[in-house]
């Protein structure tokens, strides 16, 4: 009475992926009619569910191919990795990114802020679609874009990884920029 019992799974693919939990829900039916008490614990290699809440946001200098002034924060996945993965961007007011496109679909949600999107191979503020809070924006792999902020905005990316951007221009990113300044004298 009382006790825990642990099914693990210990790789992926296995023939069955219901079993261990037909499993489980054999053992509980067996424990209930001999009126015994068990809990049971899943152990899989499978994704575990995320739950975080903002404060908890680990922020960081954000990727080499965006323009400075980028904050990124990982939800869930590992974007520069193969699988799915969910980050944040928290970009300061008049922060542009120049006209580029990733080679996997992309969705993004504004979580505060304004933020624009604007559609094509150069970048252009007159055009494009200014998204507030709780706006949607679906990317196809391949689209040529590009997007500003309108006041201090934090945006949320969904796609599958390993997440890059091509610049149309390939002055557009970070690293061309840090390249073409010349170095300072001693």
């Amino acid at each position: 009475d009382g006790g825990t019992l642990a099914i693990g799974v210990s790789r992926l693919p296995f023939k069955c992926p219901a079993a261990p939990y037909e499993a489980s829900l054999l053992l509980e039916n067996h424990f209930r009619k001999n009126a015994k008490k068990a809990s049971f614990q899943f152990f899989t290699p499978e994704p575990q569910p995320v739950l975080l809440q903002a404060d908890q946001l680990q922020w960081m200098a954000g990727p080499a191919e965006l323009p400075p002034g980028a904050d990124m924060a990982v939800l869930s996945g590992d974007p520069s990795k193969p699988g799915s993965f969910t980050i944040r961007f928290r970009v300061p007011g008049d922060y542009q990114v120049p006209a580029h496109w990733h080679p996997a679909d992309e969705t993004v949600t504004v979580v505060s802020g304004t933020f624009h999107v604007g559609m094509g191979d150069r970048f252009n503020p007159k055009e494009g679609t200014a998204l507030s809070a709780g706006d949607f924006a679906f990317l196809p792999a391949n689209t040529p874009h590009y997007g500003w902020a309108s006041g201090a905005t934090v945006i949320q990316i969904q796609g599958q990884g390993p997440w890059s951007m091509q610049f149309v221009e390939p002055s557009g990113s970070r690293r061309a920029e840090a390249a073409q300044q010349p170095e300072s004298a001693n």
